[in-house]
């Protein structure tokens, strides 16, 4: 009986631990992609869906989560995503 409660403790503290850590990873990667899509070095305030996959290393489906996530929006005209407002 002891040993079924220790091995049940174990994995909500497993579970627990792996929702905390892909928080904080999430969180990260929202930071990087908002500092990429406001790098001055890129005016009209667009970024490829390439680059933005390659700058946090996660793939396509998963960059545009985290893109809908803090609010950025994708180009009517090509594959590129902003968080400027639509003109």
């Amino acid at each position: 009986m002891s040993n079924e409660i220790e091995q049940i403790a174990k994995g909500s503290l497993d579970s627990l631990f792996s929702k905390v850590s892909q928080m904080w990873t999430n969180r990260r990667l929202k930071k990087r992609l908002k500092s990429m899509l406001n790098d001055k070095r890129f005016p009209n305030g667009y970024r490829s869906i390439s680059q933005l996959q390659e700058g946090i290393g996660k793939d396509d489906g998963a960059t545009k989560e985290l893109l809908i996530a803090i609010g950025a929006r994708k180009s009517e005209n090509s594959d590129e995503w902003t968080l400027n407002p639509p003109r």
